[in-house]
C-alpha cells in the first residue's frame, strides 16, 4: 500500500492504493476542514491528533 498526501487551505486530500480496503490512521497537527479520500469526499474522524480513514474501493 502506498499514500500521497496533500494539504491545501483546510482541506486534505489522500490518494491510496494497493489495497480493497483500506482501515488506517494518519498523524495530523490539526483537524481538517474536509477530507478527500481518492477523489471522494469522506466523513472527518479526528481524535487526538490521528486521523481514521476507512475506504473501500
Amino acid at each position: 500500500m502506498f499514500f500521497v498526501q496533500k494539504a491545501a487551505g483546510g482541506d486534505l486530500n489522500l490518494w491510496i492504493d494497493g489495497q480493497p480496503y483500506v482501515n488506517a490512521s494518519f498523524r495530523s497537527g490539526k483537524r481538517p476542514s474536509r477530507l478527500i479520500v481518492n477523489g471522494e469526499a469522506m466523513h472527518v474522524n479526528y481524535q487526538n491528533g490521528l486521523l481514521d480513514v476507512k475506504y473501500k474501493k
